[in-house]
């Protein structure tokens, strides 16, 4: 019980003791002195005592009970409760972070997927190198370094359309399936494929766009991302072949070392196709498209996470 509640009580009691005290009958004054009686002092005395004990035994009654009365029935203020979550077991799913995708520097040199390089089948088939050309976002452009096969660009037709040309059959078909995994193919990502308009023959058709996995370059990406690329080499734009490539008789080899490449890009009434020369020069109408040796370097779009985690 708060103490000042305490003292209230007991200075009231003292002020009830006074009052009646004050209305005892007071003595007789004469001759300026108290005349009293032995027997009324007397009593006057026991009337004081006992109301004094009886006042002060009922004050500390009242006060012992306030007191007990407050211990077994406190006033609580009221208390906000609040749930505690209990700590689970298993960790909540977490959102990924925002981090931005690994630069990579155009010229960098990887290698992943397999196919026959070396002319010699008993080993099995080599690791294939691919240089990296363009960064966009988290994807990659990259063309192999090396001539991996001679191929007509359009074999039996009459039209350099890429997207009924059997060179696009073949890479995303035979090539396709027999280089990558399943790991590797899925992070070759299909591509919407622009068919760049020739600027040396602007009425030629170069027919719709596609969606692909593995394709040519186009001869604006060639200049773009090559030829004028300060960061590919010049060696890198030579047509090299392959060993494979380099023995087969119908390779038209310059010194020979280097031969030239072919390029998606049509030219030319669109019978002949664009290319690359030997030494890394772009040409825009040269070649028929049912030649038989002009030699093909993949290009793709990579994820460049995954790249980056090659080793």
């Amino acid at each position: 019980m708060d103490s000042s509640i305490v003292a209230a009580i007991i200075t009231a009691s003292g002020a009830i003791i006074s009052a009646i005290i004050g209305k005892l009958p007071v003595p007789e004054k004469k001759d300026g002195k108290y005349k009293r009686n032995e027997e009324t002092k007397r009593k006057r005395r026991q009337q004081y005592n006992t109301i004094s004990i009886l006042l002060l035994c009922a004050t500390f009654g009242l006060t012992s009970h306030i007191i007990n009365q407050s211990k077994i029935d406190p006033v609580v203020p009221p208390v906000t409760t609040q749930t505690i979550p209990i700590a689970s077991t298993t960790s909540a799913p977490t959102a990924e972070p925002n981090v931005d995708p690994p630069y990579v520097l155009p010229g960098t040199i990887k290698s992943f997927g397999q196919y026959e390089q070396n002319d010699q089948e008993v080993d099995g088939a080599e690791d294939i190198e691919w240089l990296v050309l363009k960064q966009d976002g988290n994807k990659l452009l990259i063309i192999s370094m090396l001539g991996l096969e001679l191929r007509p660009y359009a074999q039996g037709s009459d039209t350099s359309d890429w997207e009924n040309s059997s060179i696009r059959d073949w890479l995303n078909g035979t090539f396709y399936h027999t280089a990558f995994s399943d790991e590797e193919k899925d992070n070759i990502l299909e591509t919407k494929i622009i068919q760049h308009k020739n600027e040396d023959y602007p009425y030629c058709d170069q027919g719709n766009d596609t969606t692909d996995k593995v394709f040519l370059l186009s001869l604006w990406e060639y200049i773009e991302y090559m030829y004028n690329n300060g960061d590919i080499q010049s060696e890198y734009r030579n047509g090299t072949p392959s060993t494979h490539v380099a023995n087969n008789r119908n390779v038209d080899l310059s010194n020979d070392k280097y031969s030239w490449w072919w390029l998606r890009t049509s030219s030319r009434y669109n019978t002949t196709a664009c290319r690359v020369t030997a030494y890394g020069a772009q040409d825009s109408g040269y070649k028929d498209i049912n030649t038989d040796n002009g030699m093909i370097r993949p290009a793709m779009w990579v994820d460049a996470t995954w790249w980056n985690e090659l080793p």
